[in-house]
């Protein structure tokens, strides 16, 4: 007599989380939203669920009686598909909370979760500006992103502000994190994409660059990708840590788990 026997092998594959932070407010920064939705808009094509994104946004852009478009462009002729960004009281506490895992989206994570932080807005030697009101200062970001390293897989963390590299000192040393800066120190980081049919700048260099390579560069790794941020491109100094293990797909494509079915006859 024959039996037949199946197996279920279940693979758990690493969960990817993103973090996209926008720490400004007002219309003439509407290019710091278009910096988060190229990054927002890479994710969701590489399988990434509204779930998986948190947005960390003081308003929708879109809404602003200025803006004569119900979209967000980010170049004169191209622009993103419309989401609706729910608003987020920016303080330094709630950011921190944040890094902290102290939201929904992101309280489960543990040691199989690779995440991915985008930060952009306004800052200088040492300090992100929130809104124009309150420093988040590198002291509380560098504890904050220990903690979040700790917790987790691998982190990805690209600070998209002017001298962006001036608050990762104490954060070279931690293995599981890679350093991305759009600017070195005492540097600005630039925007040359304009509208006149809008008024303020779109987009900054460094996501305009981002979205031209993303769609090539899924499968190498970080150090390679980052090189191709070059200054003729960007304007800034692109600033990264150098580390091969790091790669592209670790932290823009989703993956979920899956089950395979095995029989076999005894």
């Amino acid at each position: 007599m024959k039996y037949k026997i199946f197996f279920l092998i279940k693979y758990v594959l690493t969960k990817n989380i993103a973090i996209l932070i926008n720490g400004s407010r007002y219309f003439h920064n509407y290019r710091h939203t278009s910096n988060i939705l190229a990054f927002y808009s890479a994710l969701k094509q590489n399988g990434f669920e509204d779930t998986e994104i948190l947005i960390v946004s003081y308003e929708d852009i879109t809404k602003d009686p200025r803006n004569i478009y119900d979209k967000i462009y980010f170049n004169p002729k191209k622009h993103f598909e419309k989401i609706d960004i729910i608003p987020f009281n920016l303080t330094i506490n709630n950011i921190l909370n944040v890094l902290y895992c102290k939201n929904s989206k992101i309280y489960d994570l543990d040691e199989t979760s690779n995440v991915f932080i985008y930060m952009c807005g306004h800052g200088g030697e040492g300090y992100i500006k929130l809104c124009n009101r309150e420093y988040l200062l590198y002291p509380d970001i560098k504890k904050a992103i220990m903690y979040l390293c700790k917790r987790v897989g691998k982190v990805l963390f690209i600070n998209d502000t002017c001298q962006a590299e001036s608050i990762f000192d104490g954060l070279y040393q931690i293995d599981n994190l890679y350093l991305v800066a759009s600017s070195e120190r005492n540097e600005p980081s630039i925007s040359t994409q304009n509208c006149s049919n809008i008024g303020p700048s779109l987009i900054d260099n460094f996501p305009y660059k981002f979205l031209e390579i993303i769609d090539n560069c899924i499968r190498l790794d970080l150090n390679v990708f980052f090189d191709l941020f070059d200054f003729e491109s960007v304007m800034s100094h692109v600033i990264h840590s150098n580390d091969s293990r790091f790669k592209v797909k670790d932290f823009f494509v989703q993956r979920r788990e899956k089950e395979l079915f095995l029989f076999m006859d005894v």
